[in-house]
């Protein structure tokens, strides 16, 4: 049985080949386990930062893959692939 740094460590590693290069809130909470709200809120305490929405009424924030990366290893979270994969079959 893997202990739960490989476990996070190997998520890690695997969000690398298997994420598209830009992630929205929903993408992120998705990958976190954790509510639109909670994402946002890392976005408003700069713990992740996205680049410059484009201007308009509809602006969507859109993280670098590289960047959520790191905020996982940084605050040592685990990526699950698998619910923004079946999330996104289902879309």
């Amino acid at each position: 049985m893997k202990s739960i740094a490989a476990q996070r460590a190997e998520s890690w590693q695997q969000a690398e080949k298997e994420l598209s290069p830009h992630l929205n809130v929903r993408d992120v909470a998705l990958l976190f386990g954790v509510h639109r709200t909670t994402v946002i809120n890392w976005h408003k305490n700069m713990d992740l930062e996205a680049d410059i929405p484009p201007s308009g009424a509809k602006r969507t924030f859109r993280y670098p893959k590289q960047r959520v990366i790191q905020f996982a290893r940084n605050n040592n979270l685990e990526i699950q692939l698998s619910a923004l994969l079946a999330s996104n079959l289902t879309r």
